[in-house]
């Protein structure tokens, strides 16, 4: 067991960790793209003190705290993803068919444009960005299906022939994920 001498010590060695920790997290938050040194220039007691009772951030380059402007924090990660295709005719949805996405959206929403995936790896409401659908343009997954698992998702088209003529492909497709606002 560790003398009792030592628990101020560690207490403020903790203290330490966890402002550095949150310093690093901040500066990630606010877009820098590497790891910034953190230079404590007040006793860590008054800065762990004020960061409890602020919303204020360490600036990336100076290291100085800035107060924390209302933003939405957008991350996206590159997925290499087989990308099918399907219409809401009988033969891709089945014979009960209704025009209705597994979210309860129509698919007439979004202009029609919008994705069916595995909701274990990209929840309703999820952006996809796809080379060649949607003109570039992110597109909601709003529907699932039977035969979409894993790394698959089916992108919508109006009618049968523009679902077939999109084929399979293989695409490195952009994942947006929309945080709320840090505020």
């Amino acid at each position: 067991m560790i003398g009792s001498s030592y628990q101020p010590a560690l207490s403020r060695v903790w203290k330490q960790i966890a402002v550095i920790t949150c310093a690093a997290s901040c500066a990630f938050l606010i877009g820098a793209s590497k790891p910034q040194p953190v230079a404590v220039a007040k006793p860590v007691e008054e800065v762990v003190a004020q960061a409890e009772l602020s919303t204020e951030l360490l600036h990336e380059t100076t290291g100085t705290l800035v107060a924390a402007e209302p933003a939405i924090v957008s991350h996206t990660k590159v997925v290499n993803l087989l990308v099918t295709a399907y219409c809401g005719c009988p033969k891709c949805c089945g014979s009960k068919a209704r025009g209705l996405t597994a979210s309860g959206r129509s698919i007439t929403y979004n202009g029609g444009l919008f994705v069916a995936a595995d909701t274990k790896l990209f929840k309703f409401g999820t952006q996809l960005q796809i080379p060649g659908y949607a003109s570039g343009q992110p597109v909601e997954v709003i529907d699932r299906g039977g035969a979409i698992k894993g790394y698959h998702v089916d992108v919508f088209f109006p009618t049968h022939e523009q679902a077939k003529a999109w084929g399979k492909r293989y695409v490195q497709v952009t994942v947006l994920d929309e945080l709320a606002p840090l505020n």
